[in-house]
């Protein structure tokens, strides 16, 4: 009657923690942390593997306990001196580094899912299995056993709606306890809980990222513009350019050509704008025909100088129809501006007067790159 109170309340800590977090690194320390705690489920080790179904790989995401046994005595004795209860360890989460060796490993670890392989197996049966290392001759365990120095290992798939999630595997290389039955039964509901946390926060974050993400271009969003600004201003002395593009002439191509043909053009430009911007830049699809561009860490200068480079681009790329444009090609207009130029540091004194920049470059002759100057826009 005892065991199995401590283990409905152990179940009710570890629902409340998972309930709390939109995160999927905390959820999986949550995780790890609720198998390895001696108020937890008192296993000595646990690593997180999980799948990546476009890839055919299996990557290790994180990890608790030594990464050689006999590592693990001072801390395991530790951490029962202080006589933490499970609560006390998922609120300590945030002020404690999780064992930086271990997952140092752990992360650089990815491993194709081949079929001959324990852990697509038990991905496909969705059958727990307890294994010796040192008799298997499988590629990935064997690999493991050489990096964590294991022996008797429990490997525990974690799937839910026959999405195949990814994998515990979890040992006792400081007590050598052999795991019992009844300690694989005590597992499987939070293997099951496990799973379905990582769906649901899977399906949370594709929901949010459709949010921030243009439908058509695939680049992100206005909505997401507007917050990266929000992010980069609430730095200290954000540094950077802010570039506004429009098509010219864009309605006369969708009239000639028809909105297909002018989605296509869309997408082309919005392609290449992403691949000629570098890692730390951004682009973005504004809305309608127009696109933003955000460049960090550069000058006034610098930014007008890549805005221009674009627009040459731009000018040589071919496009479908392109002939029966006004100006016999698909051109743009770019307004610049930086933070160097605006007295007030906001998102709308950026926006503001990039398109007024903007706005002069197309009632200039259009195809054209304007720098924002207050004295010429006045």
């Amino acid at each position: 009657m005892y065991h199995n109170t401590k283990q409905l309340t152990i179940m009710k800590e570890i629902t409340s923690a998972i309930q709390q977090t939109d995160e999927l690194d905390r959820l999986l320390h949550i995780i790890v942390t609720s198998i390895t705690a001696g108020h937890g489920l008192g296993f000595n080790r646990c690593l997180v593997f999980l799948n990546d179904n476009q890839t055919g790989t299996i990557h290790g995401m994180m990890g608790i306990g030594p990464v050689r046994g006999k590592e693990g005595f001072e801390k395991w004795n530790e951490i029962a001196a202080k006589k933490y209860r499970l609560t006390d360890l998922l609120e300590r989460m945030d002020e404690e580094h999780i064992d930086p060796e271990l997952n140092e490993i752990v992360s650089s670890l990815s491993f194709p899912l081949e079929t001959n392989t324990l852990f697509y197996q038990a991905l496909r049966d969705g059958e727990d299995r307890l294994l010796n290392l040192n008799a298997t001759n499988d590629t990935i365990l064997r690999e493991l056993c050489d990096y964590f120095h294991m022996g008797d290992v429990l490997l525990v798939p974690m799937v839910y709606q026959n999405e195949k999630i990814g994998i515990l595997l979890i040992d006792n290389p400081v007590t050598h306890k052999p795991i019992t039955p009844e300690e694989i039964d005590n597992l499987m509901p939070l293997a099951l809980q496990t799973a379905i946390a990582i769906h649901q926060l899977n399906m949370y974050q594709n929901i949010k990222q459709m949010s921030v993400t243009d439908g058509l271009t695939k680049l992100k969003n206005q909505r997401a513009l507007k917050d990266d600004l929000a992010h980069i201003f609430s730095e200290k002395k954000p540094k950077f350019g802010m570039v506004m593009i429009d098509i010219d002439h864009f309605k006369h191509y969708n009239d000639t050509n028809g909105h297909l043909l002018g989605n296509v053009a869309l997408e082309q430009l919005a392609k290449l704008l992403k691949d000629h911007i570098s890692n730390i830049d951004q682009s973005y699809r504004f809305g309608g025909e127009e696109f933003s561009l955000i460049f960090m860490n550069v000058t006034p200068e610098e930014t007008y100088q890549l805005a221009e480079n674009i627009r040459e681009l731009v000018e040589q790329t071919i496009f479908p129809n392109q002939e029966l444009q006004p100006s016999s090609n698909l051109t743009i207009s770019l307004g610049v501006s930086h933070t160097d130029l605006i007295e007030e540091q906001s998102e709308e004194a950026i926006l503001h007067t990039s398109d007024q920049a903007l706005y002069l470059a197309k009632s200039s002759g259009k195809n054209n790159t304007v720098l924002y100057q207050k004295e010429a826009l006045s």
